[in-house]
């Protein structure tokens, strides 16, 4: 209860002080004013500072990733070419397997039907090879 009558005490004293019924006089609102407008002008000046800073971060950030992203589009057009080759070296010897396959079909094939046939002679199977080209 000492403790807040204490409080009270001290609260009522700091209201009741001469500056807090004081008026304000047209010479401390112009300081008030020039104050202000000091204070105004160089938070203008910093906040003009900070777009400049601002803008060449910015430009600096634009151009690493400019250069980033040409560098990532090389790799890209590297592999690209690379996978691309390998890609047609598949593609030709998988041409060349087909190759070999239709050779074997229209070769080997009659060959084996005309011994299993006992009709095995090399003028007829001239003429089968004949007959299928």
């Amino acid at each position: 209860m000492k403790m807040l009558g204490m409080f009270l005490a001290i609260a009522g004293l700091l209201c009741f002080s001469p500056s807090a019924f004081g008026e304000l006089s047209v010479e401390d609102l112009e300081k008030i004013r020039q104050i202000v407008s000091e204070v105004e002008v160089r938070l203008g000046e910093r906040i003009d500072e900070v777009e400049v800073r601002l803008g060449k971060r910015i430009d600096e950030v634009e151009v690493r990733l400019g250069k980033r992203i040409d560098e990532v589009e090389g790799q890209l057009n590297q592999r690209i070419i690379s996978e691309s080759q390998a890609l047609g070296k598949r593609i030709d010897f998988q041409g060349h397997l087909i190759i070999a396959l239709i050779v074997a079909i229209l070769v080997i094939i009659p060959y084996f039907l005309l011994q299993t046939q006992g009709v095995f002679a090399i003028s007829e199977l001239r003429s089968v090879i004949k007959l299928t080209f």
